[in-house]
């Protein structure tokens, strides 16, 4: 459609402009794959209840050696990061065990950012009441 189309197109003219190369990576069970082990299964995507009565979407790795756990769309996004590095099945170092520790590694890196930026949300939080 068109909007999708401009929208390729905006990010494309952003990456060119930046020096960056854009990858497309096929969405096929992105969100059931497992970032750390590789493991595919539609098991591990579950709806889970929140404290607030609500619902959301999780994965949870049912490769009984992982064990990875994490919101769905994170799962996603860190796989699109990892197949459009180049480290996924499809990529150039393919599915072996050296990147699947490089993927491992990024996965890290990730939860120490994570960490971060809930620490950085928390103390906003509080900075915000206090204005109250």
């Amino acid at each position: 459609s068109w909007p999708w189309a401009q929208l390729k197109g905006a990010v494309d003219w952003a990456c060119k402009k930046a020096g960056l190369e854009l990858r497309t990576v096929p969405a096929a069970f992105i969100s059931q794959r497992c970032p750390a082990c590789k493991w595919t299964d539609p098991s591990n995507v579950k709806v889970v209840s929140t404290r607030n009565g609500g619902t959301t979407t999780m994965f949870e790795c049912t490769n009984t050696d992982c064990g990875f756990r994490r919101h769905v769309d994170a799962v996603a996004g860190f796989n699109m990061l990892i197949d459009g590095c180049g480290l996924g099945p499809d990529g150039v170092s393919g599915p072996g065990e050296e990147a699947l520790e490089k993927n491992r590694e990024m996965l890290r890196v990730v939860d120490r950012l994570e960490g971060r930026l809930q620490a950085l949300a928390c103390a906003s939080r509080r900075v915000e009441k206090a204005a109250e």
